[in-house]
């Protein structure tokens, strides 16, 4: 090469130094502050992402809360719908032994109607037995002479001794009657 184009080179060279000396610290500065940026950006990324995690970390407890305030809630509803049925169950138990009671008192009613028209029903009897008793006392102290004396006529004889036997008769059935009742 000629030196004409050396001279041409060298100042070139010399620039071009000169330009890589001084470029050089400000792309260096500018590589620094793109660092510390980029370094910041990573930081600020990290604490995000530790925030996310940490509101995840705290939506999954409130979401196992949640399951088991449900669970609860479900199980308080199923133990008050329980409570309900049991409280259910007395109210027809209180209203079943008050129809037993009712039935029980209607009973004792019917009863004493019963024990009532069985003690007229004895009264009536032993007030026919005593009448009963009296004419075959007052016919027993005759004997079939007197009987016959005293009636008219052989047939009154006969229907007086008939009536004796149904009175006896009737005091059987009477006595009968008064030990059934």
């Amino acid at each position: 090469m000629a030196p004409k184009a050396l001279g041409f080179v060298t100042p070139l060279v010399v620039l071009l130094s000169v330009a890589v000396f001084f470029v050089s610290p400000v792309r260096a500065e500018e590589n620094t502050a793109l660092k510390d940026e980029i370094a910041k950006l990573q930081d600020e990324i990290r604490a995000k992402k530790e925030e996310v995690a940490k509101v995840e970390e705290k939506i999954g407890t409130v979401k196992k809360s949640i399951e088991r305030k449900q669970v609860e809630a479900l199980s308080l509803k199923n133990q008050m719908s329980i409570l309900e049925e049991r409280l259910e169950a007395v109210r027809l138990d209180i209203q079943a032994t008050r129809g037993e009671i009712e039935t029980v008192e209607l009973e004792l009613k019917q009863l004493r109607l019963e024990i009532e028209e069985k003690n007229k029903h004895i009264a009536r009897h032993k007030e026919m037995l005593s009448e009963l008793i009296r004419t075959i006392q007052r016919e027993s102290d005759r004997n079939y002479l007197e009987l016959l004396l005293s009636n008219n006529s052989f047939s009154e004889f006969f229907s007086e001794v008939q009536y004796l036997q149904e009175v006896y008769s009737d005091v059987g059935a009477q006595a009968k009657t008064l030990r059934l009742v």
